[in-house]
């Protein structure tokens, strides 16, 4: 299965969300008088209530201790708080060096999300790790489409139409439909490949098919010219 990144980041964000609904669950248990039936009471976490605040900077206190003693999956989590600012002040600095720690270790959300830091246009950025910890996390399954629109624009890379063909192809067949868009361009341009109309037709149909806008007018240009 291929991960394109935010799948990810849904997923340890409901872990994040199941962690503090713990913490901020209070539960008593009592005897019902004359049945002897054990009652399970919850105190409901009231949004944005001292409470939760409080159950959220445990939460962070406790994940900070695990990522201090290695834990890469607490490191992912807290770099990902950092990076967006929850519970904690937004620092970049201090993701990316948590994200480096559990990438390190073979983390590949982590690594993935090091690209995109690597890749934005702060001050953060450079190209040339970008295009590393992408080629990591696509190792892994992670989707290729980012590292591959690198090496077609050239950047952080040399420019390299077969390689970036390579990979949008990759990508493609995984059922990303930016990649197949890009792969039906390629086809008509003749770029990293020979150039085939019915190869472009048949990714711009598969495009087009889930929604994509583009393959859909990039299909009835073709139509309307030949």
């Amino acid at each position: 299965m291929v991960y394109d990144g935010e799948t990810q980041v849904k997923m340890y964000s409901i872990q994040y969300l199941l962690g503090i609904a713990l913490l901020a669950s209070v539960s008593s248990m009592c005897f019902a008088q004359n049945t002897g039936e054990i009652i399970l009471e919850k105190a409901v976490a009231v949004p944005n209530s001292p409470k939760l605040q409080e159950s959220e900077k445990d939460h962070f206190e406790r994940l900070k201790q695990h990522a201090e003693q290695g834990d890469a999956t607490a490191q992912f989590q807290l770099a990902a708080m950092y990076a967006d600012g929850r519970v904690v002040a937004k620092d970049v600095h201090q993701a990316i060096k948590y994200y480096v720690q559990a990438a390190q270790q073979g983390h590949a959300s982590a690594q993935f999300h090091l690209g995109r830091l690597y890749e934005s246009q702060g001050f953060v950025q450079d190209l040339q790790k970008a295009v590393y910890w992408y080629s990591r996390a696509g190792e892994q399954g992670y989707s290729l489409k980012y590292l591959a629109a690198m090496y077609y624009e050239g950047r952080g890379v040399q420019q390299d139409y077969a390689q970036a063909f390579k990979l949008f192809q990759t990508s493609a067949e995984a059922g990303d439909i930016d990649s197949q868009y890009q792969l039906g361009k390629m086809y008509i341009a003749g770029e990293g490949v020979k150039k085939n109309n019915t190869q472009a037709i048949f990714w711009l149909e598969k495009a087009a098919k889930h929604g994509h806008g583009e393959a859909k007018s990039l299909l009835v240009e073709m139509q309307s010219t030949s």
